[in-house]
């Protein structure tokens, strides 16, 4: 529940930034109006289920860093390479410099990144039930991304400097009036983001979030998130007309039945490479595989 909605949570809020980032310039180049904002959300949740899927043709590289606070020094320092393969995602560990952690582990998981992507394409009825519960996870992902374009109120804040380049910045407040869909969607009206977009590409740069109040989950009987918690996350053009996350951070604390937690994550990502849909990766790392015997990078 903790990293993977508080994930989604921030990926669905760019949907939102999209919205915004849309909207025609003003003749006097000032605000938009919030008729203007609204009338472009629908394009805006299109887009990025455009993003969120095709998210699925690249591998990249991610490098995590783990705290016991948000201020102490990092515990858990750890690089992945990271393969969709139909049915979820494959890690491979990675050195500093990005190599495999070990050539002949390496091989083997390559044999396996081979075999489960074979799997996808050919499923028995064991993959089957794999495929439909991945498949599950990305409605749920695509659910949240719609109720963003009902579950906020947005405020121009203006442009400001950010990045070394000027950024439109919009505010997202609770809609009230918002019924969540799902138990993920419940987190919606607890959080407050704040948005920076490039109007002329129109994409999303950063994205800040709090959590307001305390979100409960069952009643409190599955556990809870409390207030405080804060997230951002940056993005990227990764390839043409497509942006992905590059960077992301998460501090929050919560409850899980009876057991409390913290999460103290911050995460970079890089060297997107798209290997395209299934019949495309399976080629490249069967290629990849073939190869592993004398070059052990990965690349």
């Amino acid at each position: 529940m903790r990293r993977r909605l508080t994930y989604v949570l921030l990926l669905s809020l760019g949907s939102a930034a999209l919205a915004a980032s849309t909207l025609p310039q003003n003749p006097d180049g000032g605000a938009p109006s919030p008729a203007q904002v609204q009338s472009f959300v629908a394009r805006a949740i299109d887009n990025q289920h455009r993003d969120d899927l095709l998210l699925e043709e690249f591998d990249r590289v991610e490098h995590t860093q783990l705290r016991k606070t948000s201020e102490s020094s990092v515990v858990d320092d750890r690089r992945w390479r990271i393969v969709p393969v139909g049915t979820g995602l494959f890690r491979i560990a990675l050195t500093p410099d990005d190599k495999p952690n070990d050539p002949i582990l390496y091989r083997r998981q390559l044999a396996l990144i081979q075999a489960s992507l074979q799997s996808a394409m050919q499923p028995d009825e064991y993959e089957e039930q794999a495929l439909a519960k991945y498949q599950k996870r990305l409605e749920e992902r695509a659910e949240m991304v719609t109720d963003i374009g009902k579950a906020f109120r947005f405020t121009w804040l203006g442009r400001e400097m950010r990045y070394g380049r000027l950024l439109a910045k919009v505010q997202l407040d609770p809609d009230l009036s918002f019924v969540p869909s799902s138990r993920t969607a419940e987190v919606l009206p607890h959080v407050r983001a704040t948005l920076w977009f490039d109007e002329s590409a129109e994409q999303v740069v950063h994205i800040e979030a709090e959590i307001t109040s305390d979100v409960y989950f069952g009643a409190g009987v599955f556990g809870k998130l409390y207030r405080g918690g804060r997230f951002w996350l940056d993005q990227a053009e990764i390839a043409p007309g497509i942006w992905e996350p590059v960077a992301h951070e998460y501090d929050f604390s919560g409850r899980k039945f009876l057991f409390g937690f913290e999460v103290h994550e911050k995460t970079e990502v890089s060297h997107y490479r798209r290997l395209g849909p299934l019949p495309q990766r399976l080629a490249f790392i069967r290629n990849e595989l073939n190869n592993a015997g004398t070059n052990h990078s990965g690349d």
